[in-house]
């Protein structure tokens, strides 16, 4: 794998500014994503504030060897989200988190993470969240294609 690397440094070797952190080591890219994005606007329909730095480096600490290899690819790569780092994050903040079938089942007041995806050999994928966006259905046009819902509730602390 080093030696590949090696030969092949992709092209996070033309975008060395995708790869930049601060201070505390964690990418700054992926303080902006669409993963940090939707947990906040979900998190807000909750009443809950939290800024994407703090969102994004408790997503970070979890490792981002997945997004430093695959940034060897595309250097958007450091921008990723994990299906898992968003369940994990939720879960850690208190949410119960439903995977449901049909994003069309989703009624008033309810609150979902949804990933969608463009055409099939397209490279372009997106959290979102519901009710705040919008456009859900059609953000990349007629091809897109809801992947995943989440559906979230948040677990009422008794005392």
């Amino acid at each position: 794998m080093t030696a590949i690397s090696l030969l092949n440094s992709g092209c996070i070797a033309f975008h060395p500014e995708s790869a930049a952190k601060d201070d505390l080591g964690f990418y700054r890219k992926h303080y902006r994503s669409c993963g940090v994005d939707a947990i906040r606007d979900a998190k807000s329909n909750f009443g809950e504030r939290a800024t994407y730095k703090n969102i994004s480096q408790e997503i970070q600490k979890s490792g981002n060897i997945s997004r430093s290899l695959l940034s060897l690819f595309h250097h958007d790569s450091f921008m990723i989200t994990w299906p898992c780092e968003i369940k994990k994050y939720l879960n850690n903040h208190g949410y119960t988190i439903e995977k449901i079938d049909d994003f069309n089942s989703l009624k008033k007041g309810d609150v979902a993470i949804v990933l969608v995806k463009g055409a099939s050999l397209s490279q372009d994928w997106h959290w979102m969240c519901y009710p705040n966006d919008k456009n859900i259905k059609t953000h990349f046009g007629e091809k897109t294609e809801i992947i995943q819902v989440y559906l979230l509730k948040k677990i009422q602390k008794t005392f």
